[in-house]
């Protein structure tokens, strides 16, 4: 899902959330930026295979792998093309840290300590809901949560 996506949908959410509670125009905020800056891993990864910093970059070679990934499908629910995926090289499946197990479950301990850690971890959870819902309406599969420990094992 595209930034902008993400950036109207959490807009909605905040205004919702405005709406039927008390939170603060900043913890709304909070809760906005990080349901979109969560994907600053998928940078990451740009910059690791590319190593290159270029956000615009980055986002048009993310954008060009997405757009590979849903023109190898035959239709809704179908099997992706992995071999147009710019994100599989030599058979290798990249792991976005911010989109793991492991790391709401960091953030959902956190979240007891800390006011801002709660929100943040709302904004990512919603996020990540709005993934989960676009995975399954655009590649029929609905993504099991990523596991770092999980994807360690399996490379050996």
């Amino acid at each position: 899902m595209y930034p902008q996506t993400h950036f109207a949908f959490g807009l909605l959410f905040i205004v919702i959330l405005g709406i039927f509670t008390t939170l603060s125009p900043l913890a709304l905020f909070i809760i906005l930026a990080s349901s979109i800056l969560i994907d600053v891993d998928h940078w990451m990864i740009y910059v690791k295979e590319k190593k290159d910093l270029s956000i615009k970059k980055a986002y048009r070679w993310l954008v060009d792998a997405e757009k590979a990934k849903l023109s190898g499908m035959t239709g809704t629910r179908s099997v992706p093309n992995h071999n147009a995926d710019k994100h599989k090289r030599q058979g290798r499946k990249f792991l976005c840290i911010f989109h793991t197990i492991e790391f709401f479950i960091l953030m959902f301990i956190f979240s007891f300590f800390s006011q801002i850690i709660f929100y943040i971890t709302v904004g990512c959870s919603f996020h990540f809901f709005l993934d989960l819902v676009y995975t399954y309406i655009y590649m029929g599969e609905s993504r099991k949560p990523v596991s770092i420990i999980g994807s360690f094992l399996a490379s050996k």
